[in-house]
């Protein structure tokens, strides 16, 4: 049985291991169209990259430092789900990318720990 701490993210197993498979463009597409669930596994996600909870190499965390505002305000349960929204489906790229780029490692980490 799954450990209680990893609920969420054992809930939502089917779309993380889905997205994983995709290309980075259909990743960013996928990003952009996340629903309220799904985006709450990505912050819980990205809550414990911040937290050091899970461990990612030196050159993202280089990376990710360039996001580390708008990464804390993705995490905050105080901000409204509409202002998390606009860091999401922002022009010009924004951080999607690097989240692109991190979170494949990362999922398939989590995966493992909770088949």
């Amino acid at each position: 049985m799954h450990h209680l701490k990893y609920k969420k993210l054992w809930l939502n197993k089917v779309f993380l291991k889905n997205f994983i498979k995709i290309n980075k463009l259909g990743k960013i597409k996928i990003l952009k169209q996340l629903t309220k669930k799904e985006r709450v596994v990505i912050y819980e996600i990205i809550k414990n990259i911040l937290y050091g909870n899970i461990k990612i190499s030196k050159r993202k965390v280089v990376i990710l430092k360039k996001f580390k505002k708008i990464l804390r305000l993705l995490c905050d349960k105080k901000v409204p789900e509409k202002n998390k929204n606009k860091y999401f489906n922002q022009k010009g790229g924004g951080f999607l990318p690097v989240l692109v780029y991190v979170l494949p490692a990362i999922i398939s980490k989590i995966i493992d720990i909770i088949d």
